[in-house]
Formats: structure tokens, C-alpha cells, sequence
């Protein structure tokens, strides 16, 4: 189980085309929202055995 509360996210591009991306995630049950300087994230997440 992911605890609710206040995550970075930093991700890397797997083609090596697109620059490497970072922000803030807000996550509180089930729900996600968060952004960067460009988007902003919102929805919904599950998770199980640890992956998400």
C-alpha cells in the first residue's frame, strides 16, 4: 500500500528523445494530483505487490 502524502517524481525517457521530467505528486486515497512547471496530473491510481 502507497501511504497517502507528498511525493517527487523525477522520470527519464526511455527513447532518449524527450527531456527528463520532474514534479510533485499529492496522493490520498486512491486519488492523484500534481504537476510540474508545465502539467498538471490528476486522476485516480491502484496499487498492488508494491508496482502501481
Amino acid at each position: 500500500m502507497i501511504r497517502n502524502g507528498l511525493y517527487s517524481l523525477s522520470a527519464k525517457s526511455r527513447d532518449g528523445v524527450a527531456d527528463d521530467v520532474g514534479g510533485i505528486l499529492i496522493l490520498r486515497d486512491g486519488q492523484i494530483h500534481g504537476g510540474d512547471a508545465y502539467v498538471y496530473y490528476t486522476g485516480n491510481y491502484e496499487c498492488s505487490d508494491g508496482s502501481w
